[in-house]
């Protein structure tokens, strides 16, 4: 993702197939706190993630955040270990 401020662009962090995002509550839309799978990224930049919970097939529960939605929303990039301690990566 780059931020672009006057035609200046800014590396903020790079978003893969399989990294782990947590993506904080919008009392706005109703939503709680959570962490997602990026599954796929598109060419338009749009992501599409799944609950890290949700084992289920199909489109149920997937999310289609774009990087404009993550960067308003303060959403990280995280890692999270075996025994289920989060972290952040800065990467």
């Amino acid at each position: 993702m780059i931020q672009r401020d006057a035609d200046i662009g800014r590396f903020l962090r790079s978003i893969c197939i399989g990294d782990t995002l947590f993506i904080p509550a919008d009392s706005g839309k109703g939503t709680s706190d959570r962490y997602v799978i990026v599954k796929s990224i598109w060419g338009s930049g749009q992501l599409v993630c799944k609950g890290i919970n949700d084992a289920t097939k199909g489109q149920e529960g997937v999310i289609r955040p774009n990087p404009n939605t993550l960067l308003s929303s303060d959403a990280e990039k995280v890692s999270i270990d075996p025994i289920g301690r989060i972290h952040p990566k800065n990467d």
